[in-house]
């Protein structure tokens, strides 16, 4: 019992990163928050990095605002004992410009309720990092849970082995492993987005909802091959 509370108090440190969708430039000057503990900000550095203190077995959701660029929440994340450091354990948010997303928003055949949220997940093949060009697990489908007014998942397709936000009549993830679930019902209880394909398993990924809110999970936040 006493190493089990041990453990759990324990202090680990929180690394993040930031970069453009476009550009893959890194955002300097953004303000973090941790939902779960508004006063806890800080800002990123000239590389677009930051970093937290947290605690082993707490959950943690991060908020990104910078000037000209779309607010965005990352999935909520368990801290592992061994903090979150290391591509392939670190924050990661993948931040659209303000006028891209306006684009994107009238490309694409959903348009945004502003009383909902907007929820995207990358899921990725096994050791594939935002870094990558291709990072999706191809052939998989992706369910949001709970779904009480069904709502159908957007799988963005490839175009010059970038990713194509414009493709249509997917129906499983492609190369990019980009999904979108549009305008999903605001809740205090977390959804969960779950990938599926034969032979394979994904972690899953918690994501919560607010009004407004555009919620991205790139590599590794999303769901990932195991």
């Amino acid at each position: 019992y006493i190493f089990f509370n041990a453990v759990f108090c324990k202090e680990v440190l929180i690394t993040g990163r930031t970069r453009d969708f476009l550009t893959g430039a890194p955002l300097r000057k953004a303000k973090i928050t941790i939902l779960e503990r508004p006063n806890d900000v800080t800002y990123t550095n000239e590389q677009g990095r930051f970093e937290f203190k947290g605690k082993v077995g707490e959950n943690v959701t991060f908020f990104l605002e910078k000037t000209f660029y779309r607010s965005t929440q990352t999935s909520t994340i368990t801290v592992p004992e061994g903090g979150n450091v290391g591509l392939q354990n670190e924050i990661v948010f993948q931040v659209v410009g303000a006028l891209t997303f306006k684009f994107f928003e009238v490309a694409l055949p959903v348009h945004e309720d502003d009383s909902k949220c907007q929820l995207v997940v990358t899921v990725a093949a096994k050791n594939k990092t935002v870094d990558d060009d291709l990072q999706g697990e191809p052939n998989a489908t992706v369910t949001i849970s709970p779904n009480p007014t069904g709502i159908k998942p957007y799988y963005f397709g490839v175009i010059h082995g970038k990713t194509n936000p414009f493709a249509r009549g997917l129906e499983s993830t492609s190369l990019d492993g980009g999904v979108l679930f549009p305008n999903v019902e605001p809740s205090d209880s977390p959804y969960l987005i779950s990938a599926h394909k034969d032979g394979v398993k994904f972690t899953e990924t918690v994501m919560y909802c607010r009004k407004g809110i555009f919620v991205n999970a790139p590599p590794p936040l999303g769901p990932i091959v195991n």
